[in-house]
């Protein structure tokens, strides 16, 4: 009698399902491709929501919180 063990996509998601925001986790999926190091599990979601984002500005409420640079530059 063999053990089937569950993939670690499988497993991640079913972590995705389980925390993802209203009925995000129900479009959760995943499958096995060929990768540079061998075989991996990749997780997608085809919310609606994840396919067609808009656009929106994001303002920090701290002055530094968004501060970062890019190229040497503060953005």
């Amino acid at each position: 009698m063999s053990v089937v063990r569950p993939s670690p996509a499988a497993l991640g998601v079913g972590i995705v399902r389980d925390l993802a925001p209203g009925s995000m986790g129900d479009y959760a999926d995943w499958h096995i491709e060929e990768g540079p190091r061998g075989l991996e599990g990749v997780i997608t979601c085809d919310h609606p929501a994840t396919r067609h984002p808009r656009p929106r500005i994001i303002r920090p409420r701290r002055k530094k919180a968004l501060r970062f640079e890019v190229d040497g530059q503060v953005v």
